[in-house]
C-alpha cells in the first residue's frame, strides 16, 4: 500500500512544481488590518506582502494566486475573522517567501479569539517557519485539505501547543503532504473531534522528530495516512478514557517508533508498520491493539508494552523484516515499568528471535491464548514473573500454537510461581524437551495433541 501513496506524491510533487512557475507578473501590495471584505484573485498578478495581515474581517484568497512574503510576515486571523483559502486540484493557490525569505505562515495568535472561519484548500506553502500556526488558546473549526508544506524551520502544521494552549473546536486535516520539518509535523491539541486523514508526513526528523502528534484530544482518528522517515511515525497521547483512534497508517523507515499510544482506551488497528525498531509502543494504554501487521528490524520489537498497559492484543502479525530467525522480538514488555497486564489473543509471530518476553512487572493474571509461534529462536521467555499461558482445570486452555522453534519453547528465568502452560500445542505429541527451567517450574501437561 505504502509504495502506491510514495507514487502519487511523487507525481503530486511535480504537478507542485510546475504550479510554482513565477512568471514576469506586476504585483499587487498587501499590508495591515483587512477589517472589511477583501477577495485576492489570480488576474491582479503577484500578491505581495509587505507587512503583516491581519484579518478581522474576511480573506478570500482565491485559485492560483501568487503570493509572495517579502519578509518575516504572517497572515495572521483575529476575533470573528475569516480566512478561506479556495484553491482547486487543478489550480493551487502558492504562498512563498520572496527569493527563499522566510515567512512566519498562516496564524491564529490572539488569546481567546473566537475565530469565524479558517478553511485552506489546495494550498502550496514553501519557507514558512510553520505553515499553519493556531497558538492561542482559539474558539473555532480548522478545515485543511490538500496542502503542501515545505522548506521551513519548524512544524507544518501545529495545533495548539505541547504542554499548552489548544484549540475548542473541531478539526480536518487530509491530504495533504508536509515534509521536513521539526521537531512535528503535523501537531494537533483540540477539544472537538479531530480528523486527521490520508497525509503523507516524510523526514521530520529534527528535535523529538514526529510525524503526526496528537495530544490530549478527546475524540480523534487518525487513518489512512502514510509517515516515513522520521524519530516517531504516530504519537498519539490521550487526555480521555476514549481518545484517539488510530487506523489503516503506513508506517517505514521510522528510527525510533512507528505507533506511539499513550493513555486512553481506544484501539490501533490495521496498520502496517515497517523497519521501526519498535512497531507499537504503549504506555499507560488501555486499548485495543489488533489486526496490524508489523515487520520488525534485527533487535526490533514489534510491539512493547511499557508502564501501566493493559491493552488487548488480537491478531496481529509480527514478523523480521527479512527473512531468517534475526528479529528482536515479537511482543515485548514488563521489562520496565509497573501495571503491565496485556492480554495476549491469536497473534501470529513468525520468524524473530524471541517471540513473546514478559518481564518482572508483568501481572500474573495476564493470559495470553490463541498464538501462533513459529519459526523464533525462543517461542516463550519468561523472566521473573509468572504469567498465565493455559490452565487445564479452569477450563481455560492455552490453545497456543508452537511449532519449528530451534531453542526453547518456554524460557523461564526465576518465575515468581509455577508457569502454568497447559493445553498448548508444541509441534509434536509427546512435545521435544525444550522447556528450560533455570529455576521454578512449567506445568505444561497435559498438552494437546495436534495444533488449534
Amino acid at each position: 500500500m505504502y509504495s502506491i501513496k510514495r507514487i502519487f506524491y511523487g507525481i503530486l510533487a511535480v504537478i507542485i512544481t510546475l504550479n510554482l512557475v513565477n512568471y514576469a507578473l506586476s504585483d499587487t501590495n498587501h499590508s495591515g488590518t483587512i477589517a472589511g471584505t477583501q477577495d485576492w484573485y489570480s488576474n491582479q498578478n503577484n500578491h505581495i506582502i509587505t507587512g503583516n495581515i491581519i484579518v478581522t474581517g474576511t480573506l478570500v484568497i482565491h485559485q492560483s494566486c501568487y503570493v509572495k512574503f517579502n519578509g518575516d510576515y504572517k497572515i495572521e486571523v483575529r476575533d470573528g475573522g475569516h480566512l478561506f483559502v479556495d484553491g482547486n486540484p487543478g489550480y493551487w493557490v502558492t504562498m512563498v517567501g520572496n527569493n527563499g525569505t522566510t515567512w512566519s505562515g498562516l496564524t491564529v495568535e490572539q488569546a481567546w479569539a473566537n475565530i469565524a472561519q479558517f478553511k485552506v484548500e489546495y494550498c502550496n506553502i514553501w519557507n514558512a517557519y510553520r505553515g499553519v500556526n493556531i497558538a492561542g488558546n482559539t474558539y473555532g473549526n480548522i478545515e485543511l485539505t490538500s496542502l503542501y508544506v515545505y522548506a521551513g524551520s519548524y512544524e507544518g502544521i501545529r495545533i495548539g501547543l505541547h504542554d499548552g494552549n489548544w484549540l475548542d473546536g473541531n478539526v480536518t486535516i487530509s491530504d495533504c503532504y508536509v515534509y521536513n520539518r521539526q521537531p512535528y509535523g503535523i501537531f494537533v491539541k483540540a477539544l472537538g473531534n479531530v480528523t486527521i486523514y490520508n497525509n503523507s508526513v516524510s523526514t521530520c526528523t529534527g528535535g523529538a522528530g514526529y510525524g503526526i502528534f496528537t495530544e490530549a484530544c478527546p475524540s480523534a482518528t487518525i487513518t489512512d495516512n502514510f509517515v516515513q522517515s522520521c524519530k516517531q511515525g504516530i504519537h498519539a497521547w490521550d487526555g480521555s478514557p476514549s481518545g484517539t483512534y488510530v487506523g489503516s497508517n503506513d508506517i517505514v523507515n521510522c528510527t525510533q517508533i512507528g505507533i506511539w499510544r499513550g493513555r486512553g482506551s481506544n484501539s490501533t488497528a490495521s496498520n502496517e508498520i515497517h523497519n521501526c525498531p519498535e512497531g507499537i509502543h504503549t504506555d499507560d494504554h488501555a486499548g485495543t491493539v489488533e489486526d496490524n501487521y508489523i515487520y520488525v528490524p534485527s533487535g526490533g520489537k514489534g510491539i512493547y508494552l511499557n508502564t501501566g498497559s493493559t491493552s488487548e492484543l488480537y491478531h496481529n502479525t509480527i514478523s523480521w523484516e527479512q527473512s531468517g530467525t534475526n528479529g528482536g522480538y515479537g511482543i515485548h514488555g514488563g521489562q520496565v515499568g509497573v501495571g503491565v497486564n496485556p492480554r495476549i489473543w491469536g497473534n501470529y509471530i513468525y520468524h524473530v528471535n524471541t517471540g513473546i518476553y514478559l518481564g518482572p512487572n508483568v501481572s500474573s493474571s495476564s493470559k495470553t491464548r490463541w498464538n501462533e509461534i513459529a519459526y523464533c529462536g525462543i517461542a516463550i521467555d519468561i523472566v521473573t514473573c509468572s504469567p498465565d499461558l493455559g490452565t487445564q482445570n479452569q477450563n481455560d486452555y492455552g490453545n497456543n500454537n508452537v511449532h519449528d522453534i530451534t531453542n526453547y519453547f518456554i524460557r523461564a528465568d526465576q518465575p515468581t510461581s509455577t508457569i502454568r502452560a497447559e493445553m498448548n500445542w508444541w509441534g509434536a505429541d509427546p512435545p521435544p524437551d525444550r522447556f528450560n527451567k533455570f529455576s521454578g517450574n512449567i506445568d505444561y501437561t497435559p498438552w494437546r495433541t495436534s495444533a488449534p
